[in-house]
């Protein structure tokens, strides 16, 4: 069965359809009638023409036993005025007592004699190349034909000489080195190929039958698309001696300067560790350091003192420590403010520091105005001496007392204690003996210096609170 523009479908025994059309080489969009032929051959007559293929063939191809059949095309070059059949109203074919073939066409009626033509058609379609165009511009078809770099598109126009409508002829182009395969282009005439990289080609056309099988009558181009300047063997082969000979100046500098930022980063790297290191020192100076005074705060006491605590354990030797505090300091800062106090404080802080001159030796601000003083490897004698310098020190600012009517000038109170520490012992207790020598000062009239008594003959029970007269 056929319908309109669909070609021909058939239905087999099994009940599975089959269609045949343009894209499976059936020459036909619409078969107006068929017809089984003496050769047993399959007739066709239709808006496309006359057309035949074997039966037997057709059959196996549909059931899947066999290759596609060839299909044959009655063409103008075998005296076909016309190709389309008349199928309104009328038998479209019919065959003849004596096996002659009749078709009905626009034209009149079509007789085929002589026996049913070959499947293939014996027709040549040769096909001829009627111009190159390069960027729109036509070129002379002489060999060698070299195409400068700098084209950006190519043109083919080619037709075909066979005796047939335009309509009916159909091509296929390969562009061998660029394409792996012929490509079919239909029944246009002209092809255009665009930014073709630098080498060798050959341009193929052919003409195409209805039912898809080519002619072998087949026209050939070859040309050759140039490299740019700076990819002509010449040139390159320049710049390979010129990169050899510049090669050990081109080493030598990129070495030098990959060197010298090198050491640019090395030196970076250095100043930025330098000046992590000063920033580092800095922190642990404010940690180590009291802000007012600029002499070493309590922790900073606290960590000498256990070093040398250790040390005196290790080398069986004592330590001494003086405490300090400001004679009647409260008053001080009631009676003058507390920025006068702090500038006290700071020549108090400076006047004990210069007392001491060994390296081991230790001055700081224990809080408010008391101080305390670390002297390694120091017996009493050696601490007494040293506190009744500071105390002479202190008074030796010329400082103005609060209470004039018992001294002109700022005074100090210091206690002295000293220990041979055990390794068993904390070197907390040196520090609570020399603070209840200073209480025992201050109790005493202050601007003085108290030892502390004997570690046996004291007691927790005997160390009494400081009063605010004492603390003064």
């Amino acid at each position: 069965m056929t319908l309109e523009g669909r070609g021909l479908s058939v239905v087999t025994t099994g009940g599975a359809v089959h269609s045949l059309d343009r894209s499976s080489g059936f020459p036909q969009r619409t078969v107006g009638a068929m017809q089984e032929g003496p050769g047993g051959r399959l007739w066709f007559a239709g808006m496309q023409g006359i057309s035949a293929v074997p039966w037997r063939q057709l059959k196996r191809f549909l059931l899947g036993h066999g290759e596609r059949p060839p299909f044959y095309s009655a063409t103008a070059g075998e005296g076909l005025r016309t190709r389309e059949c008349s199928t309104d109203g009328q038998p479209a074919m019919a065959v003849a007592p004596d096996g002659t073939l009749c078709f009905a066409t626009v034209g009149g009626v079509a007789c085929l004699e002589g026996g049913e033509p070959p499947l293939q058609p014996s027709v040549r379609r040769p096909v001829v190349l009627e111009s190159v165009r390069a960027d729109g511009a036509k070129v002379q078809l002489k060999r060698p034909l070299r195409f400068p770099a700098r084209v950006r598109s190519l043109e083919f126009h080619y037709a075909s000489l066979a005796l047939s409508r335009l309509e009916d002829t159909a091509f296929e182009v390969w562009l061998e080195g660029l394409e792996a395969r012929w490509q079919p282009v239909g029944d246009v005439r002209h092809v255009r190929y665009t930014h073709l990289p630098p080498g060798s080609f050959v341009f193929h056309v052919r003409s195409v039958a209805p039912d898809g099988h080519p002619f072998h009558d087949e026209t050939s181009l070859p040309f050759t698309v140039l490299p740019p300047p700076w990819r002509s063997p010449w040139v390159m082969l320049l710049g390979a001696f010129i990169l050899l000979g510049a090669g050990p100046s081109i080493y030598y500098y990129r070495v030098t300067a990959l060197k010298r930022r090198r050491d640019e980063l090395a030196s970076l790297v250095e100043e930025q560790t330098r000046e992590l290191r000063r920033t580092a020192a800095a922190l642990e100076c404010m940690t180590r350091q009291d802000p007012l005074t600029a002499i070493p705060n309590y922790r900073a006491f606290e960590e000498e003192l256990e070093r040398a605590w250790r040390n005196a354990i290790r080398h069986d030797c004592s330590v001494a420590v003086i405490m300090a505090d400001i004679d009647f300091f409260k008053d001080f800062n009631d009676a003058f403010g507390h920025l006068h106090g702090d500038e006290c404080l700071r020549r108090v802080a400076g006047a004990l520091s210069a007392c001491t001159h060994r390296p081991g030796d230790l001055v700081a601000r224990y809080g408010g105005e008391e101080f305390v003083a670390l002297l390694p490897a120091t017996d009493l004698e050696g601490g007494v001496t040293l506190a009744e310098s500071m105390r002479r020190a202190v008074e030796a600012l010329r400082i103005t007392s609060p209470r004039p009517d018992r001294y002109p000038f700022v005074t100090a109170s210091f206690g002295v204690a000293v220990r041979k520490p055990r390794s068993t012992e904390r070197s907390a207790t040196v520090v609570h003996a020399a603070d209840r020598a200073l209480y025992r000062a201050k109790s005493a009239g202050r601007n003085r210096v108290e030892t502390a008594r004997d570690p046996a003959d004291e007691t927790t029970a005997r160390y009494p609170a400081f009063t605010d007269t004492a603390t003064d």
